[in-house]
């Protein structure tokens, strides 16, 4: 049941999904560096889809603000 939907999932969002790839995954590693020089720790998931937002220069939409503040990111709130 879980792959049946997955997989039809996949298929809507053909062409909308970013992978994480050699790029992103350079910037992944130089903000892990950069949050731990500030003393910081951001979980492995929040600093991919932060890297990812770097990589494409995105907008990050989250209700976790204050994770996502000390790198910089543009953020938007969903439900502020």
């Amino acid at each position: 049941e879980l792959l049946k939907w997955y997989e039809r999932l996949l298929g809507i969002m053909a062409g909308r999904i970013l992978s994480v790839n050699a790029r992103v995954a350079d910037k992944w590693g130089r903000l892990q560096a950069e949050v731990r020089a500030k003393t910081l720790v951001l979980p492995v998931v929040d600093s991919l889809l932060a890297a990812t937002a770097r990589r494409y220069q995105l907008v990050l939409a989250t209700d976790n603000v204050k994770d996502f503040k000390a790198v910089g990111l543009k953020i938007v709130n969903p439900f502020d």
